[in-house]
């Protein structure tokens, strides 16, 4: 057939069916019958080669096909065809390339015949990447590379960081830029990519997008000059542009980007990027290669003045070299230099060194032209007008941000190497909260803290500053933060850890001690500390060794000091003037808040009548001891405690021990002190009052067992049902102690009218003085006359009338222990020594009464002891330092074993020793570094 013939494509009207449709030829290949997916792709390969005009090869095999198909009117017609001729046919890299070539020439084409209205020696180069001429994105191709590769898999966009990432990728490169224009969404445009390629692209953008981060000033100077020149409507050569780069790099002593050197293109196309809005980037296209010299070209001008250009052009031409950039001001340059000096003042300022925190310590490792600097920035024209030298240096808090920023700088200019306060601190803060590597990172990462394992290296250090007060014979450590001459006392209780295991086994368990201490600490000396080189510590031997006590428990007669006096443990019927006034100040409690619409609680009532001394009113400071990794209630375990504790009180210029514990330990430390002769008069242990309070708890919860009070906690939405079994069974202090105030106000507020009523029938006076007083809201004054015998004498009456009603009288005992129980609360709270000795004395009975045997049998034993006490202890003791104080507010102290309970709570959630109980180097760093660390994070809040 001729190609004449051939061009034409003309049909002859009929198919053999019977042979192979695509070469239509006999011969001793298989031939295979079309299915119906195979039919489709042989229409769709038809469609494709139809419109290739330079596919001749199958012009007859595309008309028999075309034919086919169009006679068969009942479905897909029955062809056949051999596999190698259907292969070659519906190959897609053939038809692909054929597409390529007909895309290619329909270029040329366009090429030619837009150059028919420009020079014939110019084109512009930016005139192939305008959107115009860009192909639409194909989405069902990779977004890279627009195509088809069978063998890499193609990967959709589905979560918003890769849109993102790639998105903001994009506007690095110039192709990916137009390509992706408009698109704010990948996921909802259906995006797809091969991972290869997106690789290869992210590699390619980022190293571009590290370089651009750099502080290029040169490139900011350039492009100030460049902007210059347009404005001046001149034509540069991009070498000329290069070259006065460089000069400026030079000048600037700017290091120029590696890319620049590699790849010339990269300089033009960071140019396009920051300036394709003023010029227009073109090279001629007669001249030879080499003097095809781009040029940049102000977009003011039109095609037709560059061609009058271009005609009358010449090699000297002074529109074709860099204009001399006439500054309005010297300021941005003056910038510059300013920065450039206070760059060079953080060599001449030292820097920091130890571990000091404070505010001071950050102000020396800071450049006095940086704080100026930062100082204007901040406090703007209002700074500059300011005429008082003290209002010039700013605010407080303007002052802590100039700080806060400087230091960053610093740090940062130093590429780490200079440590701040600031990052000392945050750093040591956020790892002493959250223990948590991944934040420490994250924010290191920022520039805002160190790293972790530069902290673990403080922590270290701080560790290995404590250890060098250990004595080598018991493992005592003298924590840092504590004062000599102030008196100390001591607390210790078990912490245990579950480590979710489901038998219990190989759980921690090990015993805290704390040492607790009125006042302020001492200087901690942070300044002289250095980082230790060890991000690990060494633990001596001596921490890990008990002491054996070599007794025979329980085996002990108790021995007093003195004879014990059996006044001790009788409830006199006229109570000592202590009980007598914490009761008449509960009395103003329920008789104010009576008629009132607004009714404080008993907490904030007595917050607000709390008296202290500035003793009793100084906050307590508390030293951590390394945690001994054995149960608490062992007996060696205890003498190893007692002993270590001694040490550090004759450390500290102390004579006596104070030891508190709970009940558990207390019979064990009292057979301790009676077996060993030097712990008879030196060692003083005490019962925890959080825990006496829990067991009176349970007391109250025993006698009102199946009375209808906790139904009537549940009706009333106090209290859930497993709270409830909580609660009577001693275990939830706050709960129960809350629980068991609203009771007693309940009761009250129904009982107090029936209560006037009946003194008004024996006192008219009192009853009148006692509602002037409520009214008026003096409380000193209602209290003084609540205290009177004359009022004592009318309840006494009052109560032996009701007597023999066995409902009052149950609900009467109920108030008066919850009256005991709040007496001993209030000792607790403002530290009073005899209220504490009367409330626990009044509680005995019940304890019996109600089978308590260990606090049955050892109540007694610890009324006679603190009665028994030296003159010293016992001083201390009714200054208020039988309690700790850990806030400024008032009526807030509580009991040593609560806080040692608050103590045990640090350790066990974020920050704590959960993670590290396994890691005996980590878990002692943790309890030896704790004093100094809460140091650390106490002065970074204050800066």
């Amino acid at each position: 057939m001729s190609a004449n013939s051939s061009n034409k494509r003309k049909r002859d009207g009929s198919v053999e069916l019977k042979l192979c449709v695509i070469c239509n030829s006999r011969c001793d290949d298989i031939l295979h019958e079309g299915t119906e997916r195979g039919l489709a792709k042989l229409k769709e390969a038809t469609n494709a080669r139809r419109n290739a005009p330079n596919d001749t090869c199958y012009n007859e095999a595309m008309d028999r096909i075309c034919i086919a198909f169009d006679s068969s009117l009942a479905g897909d017609p029955e062809l056949v065809w051999h596999r190698k001729c259907y292969s070659d046919f519906t190959h897609k890299g053939k038809i692909k390339r054929l597409t390529e070539t007909v895309q290619s020439d329909n270029t040329s084409k366009r090429r030619r015949e837009s150059s028919e209205g420009m020079p014939s020696g110019v084109s512009t180069s930016e005139a192939c990447s305008t959107r115009r001429s860009t192909q639409p994105v194909n989405w069902d191709l990779c977004m890279f590379c627009q195509e088809p590769d069978g063998k890499q898999r193609l990967i959709s966009v589905s979560t918003f960081n890769v849109s993102k990432n790639i998105l903001e990728l994009s506007k690095l490169d110039n192709k990916m830029r137009v390509r992706l224009a408009g698109v704010n969404d990948l996921i909802a445009a259906e995006g797809k990519y091969h991972q290869n390629c997106r690789n290869d692209y992210s590699y390619s953008t980022s190293k571009t997008k590290k370089e651009s981060e750099n502080t290029d000033i040169a490139f900011i100077f350039l492009c100030n000059e460049l902007q210059y020149a347009a404005e001046k409507e001149q034509v540069l050569q991009l070498s000329d542009v290069w070259q006065r780069y460089q000069d400026i790099a030079a000048e600037t002593e700017t290091s120029v980007p590696q890319s620049f050197f590699s790849r010339r293109t990269s300089f033009k196309e960071k140019l396009v990027e920051r300036l394709g809005s003023l010029f227009e980037f073109v090279q001629p296209l007669e001249r030879n290669k080499l003097e095809r010299e781009p040029l940049l070209i102000p977009r003011k001008y039109s095609h037709d003045v560059l061609a009058d250009y271009y005609y009358s052009t010449i090699s000297n031409d002074d529109m074709l070299t860099m204009p001399t950039y006439q500054h309005d001001d010297d300021a941005f340059r003056s910038l510059i230099h300013v920065a450039l000096q206070i760059r060079g003042d953080f060599i001449a300022t030292p820097g920091h060194e130890g571990l000091d925190v404070a505010e001071a310590a950050a102000i020396d490792c800071v450049p006095d032209r940086l704080y100026m600097f930062l100082n204007v920035v901040l406090g703007g024209q209002t700074l500059i007008d300011c005429d008082s030298e003290t209002e010039g240096k700013g605010s407080a808090k303007r002052q802590t941000l100039i700080l806060s920023l400087a230091q960053d700088i610093v740090y940062a200019v130093s590429e780490g190497k200079r440590w701040t306060p600031k990052h000392i601190g945050l750093a040591s803060t956020l790892h002493q909260l959250t223990r948590s590597k991944h934040l420490v990172e994250l924010f290191h990462r920022a520039g805002h803290i160190l790293s972790y394992k530069q902290v673990l290296k403080i922590d270290t250090a701080l560790a290995e500053h404590t250890l060098q007060s250990m004595n080598r014979d018991n493992g005592a450590v003298v924590p840092p933060n504590l004062s000599s001459d102030v008196f100390t006392h001591y607390t210790a209780d078990n912490i245990d850890i579950n480590d979710s295991t489901l038998d219990g086994k190989n759980t921690f368990h090990a015993t805290q001690v704390a040492a607790w201490q009125r006042g302020p600490a001492p200087d901690a000396q942070l300044s002289q500390l250095k980082p230790s080189s060890n991000v690990t510590l060494k633990i001596p031997e001596a921490m890990e060794k008990l002491i054996p006590a070599n007794i025979n428990e329980g085996k002990t007669c108790p021995v007093f000091a003195e004879c014990v006096e059996i006044e001790w443990y009788t409830v006199e019927k006229d109570e000592s003037d202590i009980a007598q006034q914490a009761r008449a100040i509960d009395m103003s409690y329920l008789v104010t808040r009576q008629n009132k619409e607004t009714r404080p609680s008993w907490s904030a009532f007595n917050q607000s009548l709390s008296k202290r001394s500035a003793e009793s009113a100084a906050i307590t400071t508390v030293g951590y001891m390394p945690i001994i990794q054995a149960p608490a209630h062992e007996i060696d375990t205890l003498n190893t405690v007692v002993r270590r504790c001694m040490y550090i009180s004759s450390q500290l210029g102390q004579e006596y021990t104070v030891l508190t514990v709970d009940q558990a330990l207390y019979y064990k430390l009292m057979d301790l002190k009676w077996t060993i002769p030097e712990y008879k008069d030196k060692l003083i242990p005490r019962l925890g009052g959080l825990h006496i309070s829990m067991n009176f708890l349970k007391v109250i919860g025993q006698h009102t067992k199946d009375c209808g009070l906790a139904e009537a906690w549940a009706e009333a939405g106090i209290l859930g049902s497993s709270t409830i079994e909580h609660v009577m069974a001693g275990k939830a202090y706050n709960k129960g102690m809350r629980s068991h105030k609203l009771s007693f106000q309940a009761l009250w507020r129904l009982l107090l009218p029936e209560l006037l009523t009946f003194l008004r029938t024996i006192d008219a006076n009192l009853a009148d003085e006692i509602e002037k007083l409520s009214e008026a809201d003096d409380i000193d004054k209602l209290t003084t006359t609540l205290k009177t015998a004359r009022l004592q004498d009318v309840m006494d009456k009052f109560v032996e009338e009701r007597s023999s009603n066995a409902n009052f009288y149950f609900w009467w005992s109920y108030l008066e222990m919850v009256s005991i129980l709040l007496m001993f609360t209030r000792a607790q709270r403002d530290g009073i020594w005899d209220l504490h000795l009367f409330s626990f004395r009044c509680m005995l009975p019940y304890f019996m009464r109600y089978d308590h045997t260990n606090y049955a049998r050892w109540g007694p034993i610890y009324l006679a002891e603190m009665h028994q006490l030296p003159a010293k202890v016992l001083e201390e003791f009714k200054k208020g330092n039988l309690v700790v104080k850990r806030s400024a507010a008032d009526f807030n102290q509580v009991s040593p074993d609560q806080a040692q309970e608050w103590l045990n709570a640090t350790g066990k959630k974020g920050g704590g020793v959960v993670g590290i109980t396994k890691t005996a180097s980590a878990l002692s760093r943790w309890a030896l570094s704790y004093n100094l660390r809460s140091h650390v994070a106490a002065e970074t809040a204050l800066t």
